[in-house]
């Protein structure tokens, strides 16, 4: 490919810890069936993947060219072919280029899968689990129950140095009220076992040629006719409305948008901070709004509006900090501030160097992410 046709500057990402990031496809398709998935009903199981030489190749040039040192793997399912997976990541690392994130299925990830993740320098991956309904895992022929994403979950644990999304779905055609809650509390429950993950909770896309989406429209839904229609099915658009499920009212409609919202935010994260106070009055309003998506009560949301206003100050503060610092020319665009940190002080510095800043880590929202 002749990359000087495109502007890559127009797509590179530049994290805070010096990271200049790009998305690249190693692949297309995927072998498994997902019933709410469009990439069957495009591909069928057909999985069709660049060999280890040419991605290592091409990712290579990017570094050389264009000083990317990070890539975003934005294949359906990176992790098909573990052998070729591997391959390339250690090869990648070899040359001082790291993985931001890839997409692996529940039920591939080992001990031995972690640990080379964490060898190779890959920092996130992208996990679907979908619902906490098995019933409705079934219906989506996702081939995993609850119970093995809660052990996985458990499994991943272990694996600090990894930031984890996991992401999964309400209103699906079908869905009961009860089983509504079951997923949500299911994400709570993840969010118990991996207090630093992003543990999204999105409303239902009905995506065209789908199983789900055949069931959407026996169930009331009327398919898009324009091209201009089918901008309705995002759930991320005001218009965006669920006419499939026959129980779902307009206040559970602003319920499951807010919780979309939450679900996805720094706010109901864990924050770590070398002043404690400070980390106990934002973990304090994270567990309110925990609860908060659990009752699905979201009435004089006086925290939130609290909450926001002390992360904003606090990231105000500090980028004055970081200023001070450059000028006096002990610190650097990457946030290392001797003023705010005192050398001796590794904890902190860990912190301020693009950790969770009050549950602010820049890894919480990934623009290449599907969910």
């Amino acid at each position: 490919m002749d990359w000087s046709l495109l502007r890559l500057e127009d797509y590179k990402i530049h994290q805070t810890n010096g990271g200049v990031v790009l998305s690249f496809f190693s692949s297309r398709g995927c072998p498994y069936i997902c019933g709410f998935c469009s990439t069957f009903e495009y591909s069928g199981r057909s999985w069709r993947a660049h060999s280890p030489d040419y991605c290592v190749e091409h990712i290579s040039y990017l570094k050389e060219s264009y000083g990317i040192n990070s890539v975003y793997f934005s294949d359906d399912l990176f992790m098909v072919q573990k052998r070729r997976a591997y391959n390339i990541l250690e090869r990648l690392c070899d040359k001082g280029i790291t993985c931001g994130t890839l997409d692996v299925r529940v039920n591939m990830i080992d001990d031995e899968m972690l640990q080379r993740f964490t060898e190779y320098g890959t920092s996130g991956i992208f996990i679907g689990w979908e619902s906490g309904s098995d019933r409705l895992l079934k219906f989506m022929d996702k081939g995993l129950t609850f119970e093995e994403t809660k052990q996985c979950a458990k499994l991943l644990s272990k694996y600090p140095k990894i930031s984890f999304w996991m992401s999964g779905m309400v209103a699906v055609p079908t869905e009961t009220r009860e089983e509504m809650y079951q997923t949500i509390n299911g994400a709570m429950d993840l969010h118990k076992i991996l207090p630093n993950a992003t543990v999204s909770l999105w409303r239902y896309m009905p995506l065209p040629g789908t199983k789900l989406f055949r069931q959407a429209v026996a169930d009331g839904f009327e398919a898009p006719k324009t091209t201009e229609e089918w901008r309705r099915v995002d759930p991320q658009v005001d218009d965006y409305r669920i006419t499939w499920l026959k129980w779902f009212t307009e206040e559970d409609d602003r319920n499951i948008e807010m919780t979309q919202q939450l679900s996805r935010s720094i706010y109901i994260r864990k924050a770590y901070h070398p002043i404690r106070p400070l980390a106990w009055i934002k973990n304090g309003f994270a567990a309110l709004l925990r609860y908060r998506i659990r009752k699905q009560w979201y009435s004089f949301m006086v925290d939130l509006r609290i909450q926001r206003f002390l992360c904003d100050l606090y990231l105000f503060a500090l980028k004055l900090v970081k200023r001070q610092d450059l000028r006096r020319g002990r610190g650097d665009l990457r946030g290392n501030t001797s003023v705010l940190l005192g050398k001796g002080h590794t904890k902190v510095r860990e912190v301020y160097n693009n950790e969770l800043l009050l549950g602010m880590n820049e890894t919480t929202a990934n623009p290449y992410h599907r969910s």
